[in-house]
Formats: structure tokens, C-alpha cells, sequence
């Protein structure tokens, strides 16, 4: 399975401290175009909810999970738990 992870500085640094090697800061909306571009459709892609609003062409990705910018805007923690562990296959650390 090929994950990247699309996202704010801090949710980058705890994919990445996770394990996962393909993951990319998007801070605006040119850098996140041009990594689009880079991507596959059948790849499978975490993005924060930020960047899925400033480059929404990442909705017609069919492998798409969107996260909160910040863990404190779901619903509770172990919600939030279970979709990582879903997505990226393994449990890492929320606080």
C-alpha cells in the first residue's frame, strides 16, 4: 500500500515519526497542486481537513481519509485512534 500523508507541520512530523516516509507539508494551496500532480489515484492519502479545503481537486481521490487539523476536533481521542490505526496500519501515539 503506497500512504502519503498531506497535512500541517505538526501532524507531518508525528506521521513521520510513525514511520511513514512519504509525507508532505502543504501550507499553500501551489505546493499542494503541485503534489497532487505527483500522486497516484489508486494511492492512499491522509490529509488534514485544512488542506483538503484549500486544494479540494484531492477529493476525487478514491483512497482519501481526512483528519482534523487538531486532535481536539473529534469527537473524542479514541475516534480519532481508530481511524490512524485504519489508515496507516499501526497504533501511534494521540495526545
Amino acid at each position: 500500500m503506497n500512504i502519503k500523508i498531506l497535512g500541517n507541520e505538526e501532524f507531518v512530523f508525528g506521521m513521520r515519526l510513525s514511520g511513514i516516509g512519504q509525507c508532505f507539508v502543504i501550507e499553500e494551496r501551489q505546493k499542494g497542486i503541485k503534489v497532487t500532480k505527483e500522486l497516484h489515484k489508486d494511492d492512499f492519502i491522509i490529509a488534514n481537513t485544512s488542506v483538503i479545503e484549500m486544494v479540494p481537486e484531492l477529493q476525487g481521490f478514491r483512497n482519501l481519509i481526512t483528519l482534523p487539523d487538531e486532535a481536539e476536533q473529534m469527537g473524542r481521542i479514541d475516534d480519532l485512534r481508530r481511524i490512524i490505526k485504519a489508515a496507516v496500519g499501526m497504533e501511534i501515539e494521540v495526545k
